[in-house]
């Protein structure tokens, strides 16, 4: 099992108008999910606070999938241990259920393009 965070644009929005934020640092927050091949069900909805990555650690997060996110951002997230998939933008359900089948295609943040296979 995998722990999967999307950072979002609004969480005060019905599940069904969601949508992954278009800049990391400008979430308000992030939606969580449990990822196990095709299995993935949503563990809960957190705010940012004020240390991102702290958020991300104390939640169990392994994988942030995120549209944009400056370097420096990407940095702190991968040198508390978590991987940064970058460019996923729509909403959260279609990017986590293709990430559960591995055909989310994405780009690491280090640049360096993989697919999730």
């Amino acid at each position: 099992m995998q722990r999967v965070a999307l950072p979002m644009k609004d969480l005060e929005v019905p599940v069904h108008h969601r949508h992954i934020s278009e800049h990391f640092t400008n979430a308000p927050g992030f939606v969580i999910f449990d990822a196990e091949g095709k299995v993935v069900r949503e563990v809960a909805v957190v705010e940012t606070g004020d240390d991102y990555v702290a958020t991300l650690k104390d939640n169990g997060v392994e994988i942030v999938i995120c549209d944009g996110i400056t370097q420096a951002a990407a940095d702190a997230i991968q040198d508390a241990g978590i991987e940064v998939w970058t460019c996923i933008s729509g909403k959260p359900e279609g990017a986590i259920a293709k990430f559960g089948t591995g055909e989310l295609l994405h780009i690491l943040a280090t640049s360096r393009v993989v697919d999730s296979e």
